[in-house]
């Protein structure tokens, strides 16, 4: 009785392994398929023209976006969210100090 349930619980456990490295594999290959489709770059990017003078100062990038901050040449800094799977500028933030 006890070896007829240990063959039961060692060929369960080995189901179970079996299905977890399944899980795994496709995770794996969902993981590479994806990064695939997050390296392709723009043909024909807008371009970003920056006034005169101006700075970057940071960039951060978030999945397919990228945060510049710019200093300007009048003591003006702004945030700009641009966007590389689309190739253009999404947002332009004017950051101003208090007084």
């Amino acid at each position: 009785m006890k070896l007829q349930a240990l063959k039961i619980l060692v060929v369960t456990m080995a189901f179970l392994i079996l299905i977890g490295l399944g899980f795994l594999a496709y995770g794996i290959a969902a993981n590479f398929a994806e990064g695939e489709k997050r390296g392709t770059l723009v043909r024909n990017p807008l371009p970003l023209t920056l006034p005169v003078g101006a700075e970057i100062r940071e960039t951060r990038m978030n999945g397919n976006r990228i945060l510049l901050r710019l200093s300007m040449p009048d003591n003006q800094t702004y945030l700009i969210i641009f966007d590389m799977e689309e190739g253009r500028e999404l947002q332009r933030i004017e950051v101003k100090n208090s007084r």
